[in-house]
């Protein structure tokens, strides 16, 4: 529990800080993926939604994507709608993200 302490509260000043996951990490002695794996941890733990930091500070948020539906299977009415309107927040966040990077 000391070393979740500690870590957790190396992820919450670098939370504060504008250094990205790497830099923190070489300046703490730790390396990269372990800081990662704490990161991770302290996220799942805390139950909000993690956020990763690129190489140039862009913020980009997880989300859930669903399982696929097995067509095969017959399904009710209700699950192929569930599984569409995921698929379209997707397809929007991907369009979105295109967008984005085409411009850049």
């Amino acid at each position: 529990m000391e070393l979740q302490k500690k870590m957790f509260k190396l992820v919450e000043d670098w939370k504060l800080s504008t250094l990205t996951k790497s830099e923190f990490s070489t300046l703490n002695n730790i390396t990269y993926h372990s800081f990662n794996y704490w990161i991770k941890k302290y996220y799942k733990i805390q139950g909000t939604p993690m956020t990763a930091t690129t190489s140039d500070d862009a913020s980009l948020s997880f989300f859930n994507i669903p399982k696929a539906i097995n067509p095969s299977k017959k399904q009710t009415s209700e699950k192929p709608q569930i599984w569409r309107e995921e698929y379209a927040a997707l397809l929007c966040a991907v369009a979105f993200l295109c967008l984005i990077f085409s411009t850049i």
